[in-house]
C-alpha cells in the first residue's frame, strides 16, 4: 500500500496551512481530506479510517489532544491509525511529551515545519495491509471472465448463491444458465415489488412471467395481425378450461406454426422487460422442469443477446464493468471457434481483424486505439464473446511499463474527463463493487498504480485522483444531507507554505514591537501569497506600530 500512497487526515482550522498541506501531501501520490471542525472529522471518520490524522492543538469545540483521544475511542482496538500533533503556540517540551503520552501520537510537529520533517514520521510508520473482504457472489460471478476452467457445476451454484445484482446482469445469467444445461426456475424481484420468473429446462428457455398485460397472448396476436378483435372476443366466450392458444387452433382461427411463432416473440418480448436499469434481487431454484414447445434454444438466444447488448445495455455500463480488466491480457478460451455463430453478428463483423488482434494477446486498451475501433463495437463486441465465452482475461495482473501505464492512465484521464462526481463513481462501480466504502480509496490506489515519474503523466495521474477524490467526498458529504464545496489551490506549494512561516516569523517579531522587521517579512508574504489568512490584520498591525506616537 505504501507505494501508491496513504490516506491522511489534516484537522486544522487555518485554511490556508490546511488546503497548503493537504496539496503538498496530494502531490506525493497519497489521498488526503482537510477538515477545520472536530465534529466535522467525527463525521468523516464514520465514513473512513485514515493510516494518518494530523491534528492542530489549538481547535475550535476541543483542543486537539482531547479530539484524539474521542477519535481513539471510536476506533477498533487493532486499528493501525497513526496520530501527529501539530501546534505553533503549544512548543514547550514539557506539553509536547504530556500530549504525546496523553494521545499515543508518534510525533509532534512544531509549526512551521519543513515538509521534509512530515515525510520522516509518514515514512517510517509500518501501516500493516487492510484485511482481505470476503466477495459477494455477484462479484465472484464475473471472475468467471479470467478462469479457463469453471465447471458446470460450480457457474450452477455461483448463480443459485446470487442474491441482489443488476439488470443488465441478467443477459449473462441467462446465457450461462443455457450453457450448463440448467433446469430450473429463475425469479426476479424488482424494487418496485414486480416479480419475474424465467423457466428453464435443460437450458432452453420454456417459459416466462412478467406482470405486463401488454405482452398477454391476445393483444401480441391482434398486434402481430395474426387475429381480429372479433375472433378473440369469440373465443374468450368459451369458458372452458383450455388454453386459449388450444381454442383458437381448434376454432380454425390460427394454425399452430403461427401460434409457436407468437409464443416465441412474447418469451422474447417478456425477457426483454426484465433487462432493466438498477438492482434487482434474484433467487434460483434448481428443480425438474416439463419439456414443453415452444422454446429458446442457444441459437435464438444468441440472436437475443446480440439484440440486448446493442439495444439495452449502454456503453457507460460496460465501460465500468470492464475497467478492472482494462489493462489485462485478452485469450482464446478452449470454447474458441472461428465458426462460432457470434463471430457472423455486427459487432463483430464491424471490427476488422478482431480474432487476429485476439491471437495477438492485445488488451481493451490496445484495441481502443486502433484506426476504424469504436468504444462502443469494442465493448459490446467483446462482451457477447464473453456472455458466449469465447475468449477470457489473463488472470495474471499485469505489471505497467512505462508505456502501458501511459495507456491505461489517458484512458482513464479520458473516460472521466467533463463527468459529474456521481458519474465518476458510477463509472468505478465495478471496481468498487460490494467494497465498504472505507476500502474505496485503496482499490483506487491500486487501481491507478504509483506515481508516474513522467511530469507531463503525471498532470494526469494526479487529475484522476483528484476527480476521485472530490467525487468521494461528496458522495459522503451528500449521505449526511451535507454538501462540501471542495476548492482547489492552484498556486506553487512551496510558496504557499513559506508565506505562512512568514508571517508566523512577523508575528513573533509584533509581540517583540519590532514593526519595520515584521512589515518586511509581511511585503514579501504579500508578493509570494497575497491569500494568506491573517495577511491583512498582521500588516495592519505593523502600519500602525510604524507610525510616529506624536501623530
Amino acid at each position: 500500500m505504501a507505494e501508491v500512497g496513504f490516506k491522511i487526515l489534516i484537522i486544522e482550522d487555518d485554511a490556508s496551512l490546511g488546503a497548503t498541506l493537504r496539496e503538498a501531501l496530494t502531490r506525493k501520490g497519497h489521498f488526503v481530506f482537510h477538515v477545520a471542525k472536530p465534529d466535522e472529522a467525527m463525521q468523516l471518520m464514520t465514513k473512513q479510517i485514515f493510516d494518518y490524522i494530523l491534528v492542530d492543538c489549538l481547535l475550535p469545540q476541543m483542543t486537539g489532544v482531547d479530539l484524539i483521544k474521542n477519535i481513539k475511542a471510536d476506533l477498533p482496538e487493532d486499528s493501525a491509525t497513526h496520530f501527529l500533533l501539530m501546534s505553533g503556540i503549544y512548543t514547550d517540551k514539557a506539553f509536547q511529551q504530556d500530549s504525546l503520552k496523553d494521545t499515543g501520537a508518534i510525533g509532534f510537529l512544531k509549526k512551521p515545519f519543513p515538509l521534509d520533517e512530515l515525510d520522516q514520521y509518514i515514512k517510517k510508520a509500518d501501516i500493516p495491509a487492510a484485511p482481505q473482504q470476503q466477495e459477494s457472489p455477484r462479484k465472484r460471478l464475473y471472475e468467471i471472465f479470467e478462469k479457463e476452467k469453471v465447471s458446470p457445476r460450480q457457474k450452477r451454484k455461483l448463480i443459485e448463491s446470487l442474491e441482489e445484482v443488476d439488470g443488465y446482469d441478467l443477459p449473462f445469467i441467462y446465457s450461462l444458465l443455457a450453457e450448463t444445461k440448467t433446469s430450473g426456475h429463475l425469479n426476479i424481484f424488482s424494487d418496485s415489488g414486480s416479480v419475474s420468473g424465467v423457466t428453464f429446462y435443460q437450458g432452453e428457455i420454456v417459459g416466462v412471467d412478467v406482470e405486463d398485460q401488454s405482452t398477454f397472448l391476445g393483444n401480441m396476436l391482434i398486434q402481430s395481425g395474426y387475429l381480429v378483435p372479433q375472433d378473440l372476443k369469440e373465443v374468450l366466450n368459451d369458458k372452458s378450461p383450455r388454453r386459449i392458444g388450444q381454442k383458437l387452433i381448434e376454432a380454425s382461427k390460427l394454425s399452430p406454426h403461427a401460434f409457436d411463432l407468437i409464443l416465441n416473440e412474447q418469451m422474447n418480448v417478456r425477457l426483454t422487460k426484465t433487462i432493466t436499469d438498477g438492482k434487482v434481487r434474484v433467487n434460483f431454484v434448481s428443480t425438474e422442469v416439463e419439456e414443453t414447445s415452444p422454446a429458446i434454444d442457444a441459437d435464438q438466444l444468441l440472436v437475443y443477446l446480440h439484440d440486448w447488448v446493442a439495444s439495452k445495455i449502454p456503453l457507460a455500463w460496460l465501460e465500468s464493468l470492464y475497467l478492472m480488466w482494462s489493462g489485462q491480457k485478452i485469450l482464446k478460451s478452449s470454447q474458441w471457434n472461428i465458426e462460432h455463430p457470434v463471430f457472423k453478428t455486427s459487432f463483430l463483423k464491424r471490427l476488422k481483424d478482431l480474432p487476429q488482434k485476439i491471437e495477438q494477446g492485445s488488451n481493451i486498451n490496445d484495441l481502443l486505439e486502433i484506426e476504424g475501433y469504436d468504444a462502443t463495437s469494442v465493448y459490446k463486441a467483446l462482451h457477447l464473446l464473453l456472455l458466449k465465452g469465447l475468449i477470457i482475461f489473463s488472470s495474471e495482473r499485469v505489471a505497467f511499463d512505462a508505456t502501458a501505464q501511459r495507456k491505461h492512465i489517458k484512458k482513464l484521464h479520458e473516460q472521466i474527463k467533463g463527468k459529474e462526481s456521481g458519474e465518476v463513481l458510477e463509472l468505478f462501480n465495478e471496481l468498487l463493487a460490494n467494497k465498504p466504502e472505507t476500502d474505496w480509496l485503496d482499490e483506487l490506489m491500486r487501481f491507478v498504480g504509483p506515481a508516474p515519474q513522467d511530469p507531463e503523466l503525471l498532470k494526469l495521474w494526479q487529475s484522476v485522483k483528484d476527480k476521485f477524490d472530490k467525487a468521494l467526498r461528496i458522495h459522503w458529504s451528500e449521505s449526511n444531507t451535507q454538501v462540501t464545496v471542495i476548492k482547489k489551490e492552484e498556486n506553487n506549494t512551496e510558496k504557499k507554505i513559506k508565506a505562512i512561516r512568514m508571517i508566523d516569523e512577523a508575528k513573533a517579531q509584533l509581540q517583540l514591537n519590532r514593526f519595520p522587521k515584521a512589515l518586511d517579512l509581511l511585503d514579501e508574504v504579500n508578493k509570494l501569497y497575497p491569500q494568506a489568512a491573517g495577511l491583512r490584520v498582521c500588516k495592519a498591525w505593523a502600519q500602525l506600530g510604524t507610525l510616529d506616537p506624536a501623530k
